[in-house]
């Protein structure tokens, strides 16, 4: 008989071998399975998705594809080396203890960036296109469950006269993954979507003339709050950002004079993700 070829489960033919074949060819067609199934099914060195626990940072192993990854804390996946890797690899990811950071050790990018958080209570596949890192990301990605942060300043900013200056809000009161640089103080939420930006920033008396407060976009203005003479000013808007983009608060005020922001709740700054990317 003819041993049939084959590469993966799909080339196989179920009709043979047929009635009549050389039962000594049989150990023929038996490493033609074992081929196939090895191409079909590559470094599956744990049981398709069986459970791998984590607490501490790893690289995700080849040897491990198709694994469920139960991550237990805080901590950074780093994925293979992409040369000589083929494309479909892939991992089930489950940050359950803090976020994840994937990580890939060379120029290959994860969701077209060079890193990507997963915030606590997500989960992702990670998989590997031929070329760069996609993940598709659960859970926290949701609104109401993804990321979120407030924080409040822990001392006042002195802002000079007709100057943009950045407001310092250095004590968080919460941060869901951990993404809020005190600092900068800069948020960078890690995962792509629409978020809710607002900040308010109050000044001690008297009353400042020509009052602003703005967002700025990594590092470009994209919204302003202002007052011609009031002690405080809000500042809120609807932004897209991707996994890098980054938010900051600047102040503007024209009295005359350096002028102090307040500390402590009256001065604070906040996001949260409204919707999925």
């Amino acid at each position: 008989m003819t041993i049939e070829t084959a590469t993966y489960l799909k080339d196989l033919n179920s009709a043979l071998p047929a009635t009549g074949d050389l039962v000594a060819e049989g150990d023929d067609h038996l490493r033609l399975m074992k081929t196939v199934l090895q191409a079909t099914f590559p470094g599956r060195g744990v049981a398709d998705m069986g459970v791998v626990a984590k607490a501490t940072g790893f690289s995700a192993s080849v040897t491990e594809i198709g694994c469920i990854y139960k991550c237990t804390a805080a901590l950074t996946l780093t994925p293979p080396v992409v040369s000589g890797l083929v494309a479909g690899t892939h991992w089930f990811i489950r940050a359950g203890g803090g976020a994840v950071v994937i990580d890939p050790p060379d120029a290959a990018l994860v969701n077209g960036a060079a890193t990507l958080t997963l915030p606590t209570d997500s989960a992702a596949i990670l998989a590997f296109d031929g070329t760069d890192w996609v993940a598709f990301v659960m859970g926290s990605l949701q609104a109401g469950t993804g990321p979120a942060f407030s924080a409040i300043a822990a001392a006042g900013t002195s802002i000079p006269n007709a100057t943009e200056t950045k407001v310092t809000f250095g004590t968080e009161e919460f941060d869901t993954n951990g993404s809020y640089d005190t600092t900068l103080s800069r948020w960078t939420p890690g995962v792509a979507g629409y978020y809710l930006i607002e900040s308010v920033v109050w000044f001690s008396a008297p009353a400042l003339t020509d009052l602003q407060i703005l967002i700025r976009k990594n590092g470009v203005k994209v919204a302003v709050g202002s007052y011609a003479t009031l002690r405080a000013a809000n500042v809120t808007r609807t932004l897209y950002l991707s996994a890098t983009d980054y938010v900051e608060i600047f102040a503007y005020q024209a009295s005359g004079g350096a002028r102090s922001s307040g500390s402590g709740y009256l001065s604070h700054f906040a996001g949260t993700l409204v919707r999925a990317g």
